[in-house]
């Protein structure tokens, strides 16, 4: 996708990981990653083309628009990410420290942005917490914006609301994904990879080790994961694994 956005007033802020910094631009109340920044920090040798193969909705902005931006390049727009392609680009990156900066983001760099104001999701209205709380259940109303939305954007924006306010919708509702199992064709399908890297990632997580050519649970990953093999070998996760 190569699509422009228009914004009146976006502000830029900039965070520093082992030396190499990342800016982030909220627009609209969104927040948008210079897909340059994330893409070197995760050591992409081709950043451009990681960005154009692993990222979903990569977006042009005017660089003039930006306050106070230091952008060295004469080009005229930048490349924008929002934090779901962020999400793309650390599961298919190599790095070791892939899983440390992912961290980072999650808990030092999108709370940092929203602990002034209500978080936001891609392409849905800014949600505004303080009103919600007064006229309506808390966790009715926000899961009342996602009744159209599947399982793994639910857990998603838990996390998010917890890492934001410190609660859980799911379980202040008593909600929970236990009884539901996904193979990784299906878990794939959520993060827009393949198979194939899908057991790859749990693998990386240690929730499950190849064995004459098999997938074998560890017992890490028998909290998470069940063998269903009946007339060949199978495992079916939770929706949990992935967000370890």
């Amino acid at each position: 996708m190569n699509d422009k956005i228009i914004s009146t007033s976006p502000q830029i802020n900039t965070f520093s990981f082992n030396s190499s910094e990342i800016r982030v631009i909220v627009i609209n109340g969104i927040e948008h990653f210079v897909a340059k920044d994330i893409a070197e920090l995760l050591s992409y040798k081709r950043p451009a083309d990681a960005v154009s193969q692993h990222c979903k909705r990569a977006v042009d902005f005017e660089i003039g628009k930006i306050p106070n931006a230091n952008f060295s390049s004469k080009a005229r727009l930048i490349k924008l990410i929002p934090e779901s392609d962020v999400w793309r680009l650390i599961i298919k990156s190599r790095l070791p420290e892939a899983e440390k900066i992912e961290k980072w983001i999650m808990e030092e760099v999108l709370p940092q942005i929203r602990k002034t104001g209500s978080y936001s999701l891609q392409k849905t209205e800014k949600l505004d917490f303080e009103e919600i709380q007064k006229t309506l259940n808390f966790g009715e109303k926000v899961l009342e914006t996602l009744n159209s939305k599947n399982v793994f954007e639910k857990i998603q924006l838990d996390n998010l609301v917890k890492t934001q306010n410190g609660i859980s919708i799911l379980e202040t509702l008593k909600i929970n994904f236990d009884n539901l199992l996904f193979l990784p064709t299906e878990l794939g399908k959520f993060l827009g990879i393949s198979p194939i890297e899908m057991n790859q990632n749990l693998r990386e997580k240690g929730l499950q080790i190849k064995t004459d050519g098999v997938w074998k649970l560890t017992e890490k990953g028998k909290k998470f994961g069940v063998d269903v093999s009946e007339t060949f070998p199978q495992i079916k996760w939770k929706i949990e694994a992935l967000f370890l």
